[in-house]
C-alpha cells in the first residue's frame, strides 16, 4: 500500500482521536472517569495500531492491525451513539463527530481491503512457487497448506451493504398512514406529556377561525429541554424515527412507567387534522413553534408570540382542521373515556391531573370530564403482583373474577399502555386458552419488554421478549386456575349458607300459627329466628346480623377510601328476646356514603333503665345478650364511636326487648345434609334428627344452580317431612312424593319459559 495513504488514513483517524479527547475533558468528573475513558481507549486505539501497522513488513501481519484498528472504530461509533442518545454530546458536536467517524470508517475499510488483497496474493504466488524456491524480496514459503483445509478456509468475496429507503419521505408517509385509529393519535401526545413528568394535562376540543381543533397542553419538562428551543425542534424535524427514550432498557422504562421509544408519536396526527403546531417554552425562553403539515415533507419553525399569561415552561401540542371522519370519535365523552382506559398504567403510577375539555358541546351538554383510570370491578384474585421473567423486566398481574360480566376479556398492557384488548389480539403466540379467555376473569398484565409495532401500537412482535412472555404465562396458569377453583368452592358454600337463610326465613314463625305440625330437633340451637336460624351451621363470616349476605365483588371500592365522616350500625333498631343474643356490627363511611379508610370501633351500652344488656366483642362486630326475664319491651342504647386519621364519628342504635320464639325450645328449620346417592329414586328423608336430601336426583340437579328455585324445591322437600312427621304414618309418603314430584315438573316448565 502507498505511504501516502497509509498517512491519510492515519492522520484521519488522529483527528477523530484529537476531537474526541477534546469534548470528554468538558465532561464531569463521572461521566469522563466512565464513558469518556472508555471512548478515549478506543479512539486512540484506532490511530496507534494504523501506525503500527505501518512499520511491518507482512501483509498478513500488517492486515492483523488494520483488523484491530477497524474493531476500536466500531466500539468508537457505538460509544458515541451512548454518549449522543444520553445528552452528553450537543448536537452541532454529534454531527460532528459522526461526520469525522464516518471519514475515518471508509478509509479504513479501503486499507482493509486492500491488505486482504495483499495477503491473498501472497498466498496465490506461494501456491505457484515450486517447492523451496522463494519469490525475490518475500521469504520462503513455508509448506503447502492440504487441499482439503485450503478450501476450508476459502471464503467467497461478498459486498456488505447498509439498507437505505429509496425515498425517505414515502417511509415517514407509510409510518403516519399506519395509524387509523385518532383516540390513539391524541393519546400517543397525551403520553408524550406523561413522559414529559406533567403534572397537569389538559385535552381541548375547540374551534380556531371557524375549523375544529384538539389541543394538548402540558407542564411537563418539554421537548428536550436540555436544548435550545429552535434547535429542540429542529432536532424533531430531522430525526424523524429516532427518540431519546430508546436508549432505556425494558427495567428502567417500567420504573419510570415511560412508554414511547420510537420516535414517530407525532406522526399520528395524519389521522386526526391537516396540520400540526408543536409550541414550546422552556424555563422562560422565548417560545418557538414547528408546523407540520398532512402529506408534506417539509416544516417550519417559527418564533411564537407570547401571550400575557403564558407559563414559563409549557408545551403545546395542535391539531388543526380536524378530519370530519374523526370529529365524532373524538367528542369529549368517547375520548375521556378511551383516554382511562389506554392509558391506565400511566395515570395509576403517576400524579397527574387529565381533563378533557369539550367547547364545541352544545347548551346544558357536560362539557368537562375527568379522566379517572378504569377499575376493575369482581372478586381480587388472590395471587402475585410480580411474575419474574428471565432477562426482562417482571410481569405484572392485575385479575378479577367478574361473576355474570357482558363481555369479560384479560387486556394485555406494555409499560402501561395498552397494546391489546383481550387474548384475541395475541393469537399468533398460542395464548388464546382458559384461563385466559372462557373463565369470566378481567383485568390486565402488564409486560415492559414487549416489541409493539411503532405505527398502531396494536398487538406484539413474536420475538424472544414475547417467548419468555408465553413461559411466565405457563407458571403463572397454575395459580390462576388454583384461585378460581377456590372462589368457586367459596360461592358453593356462600349459595348453601344463603339457602339455609331462606327456608329459615320462609318457615319464620311456622310453630306459633301452626302448632299442631310436629317440626324436627335442633341441637345447638341458642338464638331466636331473625338472628341464627335454627339448625343453622353459619361461620364468623354468615349474616348473622339479619342483613344479605354479599360477596367480596359487592364489597369492592371502585373508588378508594376516603377520609372518615360519619358511622353506621347496621341493623339501625336491635330486636332482642330475653335470655337471647343478637349480632350487630358498624360500617365507617366517607362523605360520600362509601366505605372510609380502616377506623377503630369503640362500643358502650346505655341501660338507662336496668334492661340488663351485656356487651362484648371489639373491632368492626359486636354482640349483645338481654338477661332472661327482662320486659317485654323495655330499651336501651348502643353507641359506637370510629376513629381514623385523628377524625371521629359516632351513632346509636335502639335496643328493644321482643317476645320470645317458642322456637329456641329446640324446635326449628333444619340444615339440609345433602347425600349423593346415584342408584336412589328417594328425593328426602329423615335419619333420625337430621333432613338429607339427595343431591343426585334429577330434579335437585335441575334447579342446582338456581338459588332461588333451589330454595323452592328444599321447601317441598321440607313441608313434605314435617307433614309425614306429624301424621305419623308411613302410608302418607307415596302421596306426598307425588305432589312434590309435580311442583318440581311445574318448576322445570316454569324456569324453561
Amino acid at each position: 500500500m502507498a505511504l501516502a495513504a497509509q498517512a491519510g488514513t492515519v492522520e484521519l483517524t488522529e483527528r477523530l482521536a484529537t476531537r474526541v479527547l477534546q469534548v470528554v475533558e468538558r465532561w464531569r468528573a463521572h461521566e469522563r472517569h466512565t464513558l469518556g475513558g472508555q471512548l478515549a481507549r478506543a479512539a486512540l486505539s484506532v490511530s496507534c495500531n494504523l501506525v503500527e501497522a505501518t512499520s511491518r513488513r507482512s501483509a498478513r501481519e500488517r492486515l492483523r492491525f488494520v483488523e484491530i484498528a477497524d474493531g476500536s472504530l466500531r466500539e468508537t461509533g457505538h460509544l458515541l451513539d451512548v454518549a449522543r442518545r444520553t445528552g452528553l454530546v450537543r448536537l452541532e458536536v454529534a454531527e460532528e463527530l459522526g461526520e469525522l467517524h464516518a471519514g475515518a470508517k471508509r478509509i479504513v475499510a479501503r486499507r482493509r481491503a486492500a491488505e486482504a488483497r495483499a495477503v491473498r496474493g501472497a498466498a496465490k504466488d506461494a501456491r505457484r512457487a515450486p517447492a523451496g524456491s522463494a519469490l525475490p524480496g518475500r521469504k520462503p514459503a513455508g509448506r503447502i497448506p492440504h487441499p482439503v483445509s485450503r478450501a476450508r478456509k476459502k471464503k467467497p468475496n461478498a459486498t456488505q451493504l447498509r439498507l437505505r429507503p429509496a425515498d425517505p419521505f414515502e417511509l415517514i408517509r407509510w409510518l403516519a398512514r399506519s395509524q387509523n385509529d385518532p383516540r390513539k393519535a391524541v393519546a400517543e401526545l397525551v403520553q408524550n406529556s406523561l413522559d414529559a413528568g406533567a403534572r397537569h394535562v389538559e385535552v381541548h376540543r375547540q374551534r380556531v377561525r371557524r375549523q375544529l381543533c384538539v389541543v394538548v397542553r402540558d407542564d411537563g419538562e418539554g421537548v428536550l429541554p436540555e436544548l435550545e428551543r429552535e434547535e429542540a425542534l429542529r432536532y424533531l424535524a430531522t430525526h424523524v424515527g429516532h427518540s431519546r427514550k430508546l436508549g432505556l432498557d425494558p427495567a428502567e422504562r417500567a420504573r419510570r412507567v415511560v412508554a414511547g421509544k420510537y420516535g414517530v408519536g407525532l406522526l399520528g396526527f395524519w389521522s386526526v387534522g391537516r396540520h400540526l403546531e408543536l409550541r414550546t417554552r422552556v424555563g422562560g425562553s422565548r417560545a418557538f413553534v414547528l408546523r407540520l403539515g398532512e402529506d408534506s415533507p417539509q416544516a417550519e419553525i417559527l418564533p411564537l408570540p407570547l401571550r400575557t399569561d403564558s407559563p414559563d415552561t409549557y408545551t403545546e401540542a395542535v391539531v388543526l382542521d380536524v378530519h370530519a371522519a374523526a370529529q365524532r370519535a373524538l367528542g369529549g365523552r368517547r375520548l375521556s373515556d378511551y383516554l382511562a382506559a389506554e392509558l391506565r398504567g400511566h395515570l395509576l403510577a403517576r400524579e397527574v391531573d387529565l381533563t378533557v375539555h369539550d367547547h364545541v358541546a352544545r347548551g346544558l351538554a357536560q362539557k368537562r370530564f375527568d379522566v379517572v383510570p378504569r377499575r376493575y370491578a369482581g372478586e381480587p384474585l388472590s395471587l402475585p403482583a410480580e411474575v419474574e421473567v428471565d432477562g426482562h423486566a417482571p410481569l405484572r398481574v392485575e385479575l378479577y373474577l367478574a361473576r355474570g360480566a357482558e363481555r369479560p376479556a384479560v387486556q394485555v398492557a406494555c409499560g402501561g399502555t395498552l397494546v391489546a384488548d383481550d387474548f384475541s389480539g395475541l393469537d399468533a403466540l398460542g395464548v388464546v386458552h382458559e384461563p385466559w379467555v372462557g373463565r369470566d376473569i378481567t383485568g390486565i398484565l402488564d409486560f415492559p419488554s414487549f416489541s409493539v409495532p411503532p405505527g398502531t401500537r396494536r398487538g406484539v412482535a413474536p420475538d424472544y421478549a414475547a417467548a419468555a412472555f408465553v413461559e411466565a404465562l405457563g407458571r403463572l396458569e397454575p395459580l390462576v386456575h388454583a384461585e378460581l377453583d377456590r372462589l368457586e368452592a367459596e360461592r358453593r358454600s356462600s349459595a348453601d349458607r344463603e339457602v339455609v337463610r331462606e327456608l329459615q326465613r320462609a318457615l319464620r314463625g311456622l310453630r306459633r300459627r301452626l302448632p299442631r305440625y310436629d317440626l324436627p330437633h335442633i341441637e345447638g340451637r341458642s338464638e331466636p329466628d331473625g338472628a341464627n336460624g335454627p339448625g343453622a351451621r353459619l361461620d364468623a363470616e354468615g349474616a348473622s346480623d339479619g342483613s344479605t349476605a354479599t360477596s367480596r365483588a359487592d364489597d369492592l371500592p371502585l373508588f378508594p377510601p376516603g377520609p372518615l365522616a360519619s358511622v353506621r350500625i347496621v341493623p339501625a333498631e336491635v330486636a332482642i328476646a330475653a335470655g337471647g343474643e343478637r349480632r350487630v356490627r358498624a360500617e365507617a363511611l366517607d362523605r360520600d356514603g362509601r366505605a372510609a379508610e380502616e377506623a377503630l370501633y369503640a362500643w358502650r351500652v346505655a341501660d338507662t333503665f336496668g334492661v340488663g344488656v351485656s356487651l362484648r366483642g371489639e373491632g368492626a362486630r359486636a354482640t349483645m345478650s338481654v338477661r332472661a326475664g327482662a320486659p317485654v319491651g323495655a330499651t336501651a342504647e348502643l353507641h359506637v364511636e370510629a376513629s381514623a386519621a385523628g377524625l371521629t364519628a359516632d351513632a346509636a342504635a335502639r335496643i328493644t326487648v321482643v317476645e320470645p320464639d317458642d322456637d329456641r325450645a329446640g324446635l326449628g328449620i333444619p340444615e339440609p345434609f345433602l347425600v349423593g346417592d346415584v342408584g336412589g329414586s328417594w328425593r328426602s328423608r329423615m335419619a333420625g334428627e337430621r333432613w338429607e336430601v339427595n343431591e343426585a336426583h334429577e330434579d335437585y340437579v335441575a334447579v342446582r344452580g338456581d338459588t332461588k328455585a333451589r330454595v323452592r324445591y328444599l321447601l317441598a322437600l321440607l313441608a313434605r317431612e314435617i307433614v309425614l312427621r306429624t301424621a305419623g304414618r308411613p302410608e302418607v309418603a307415596e302421596p306426598l312424593d307425588g305432589m312434590v314430584e309435580i311442583l318440581a315438573h311445574a318448576e322445570r316448565n316454569l324456569r324453561g319459559a
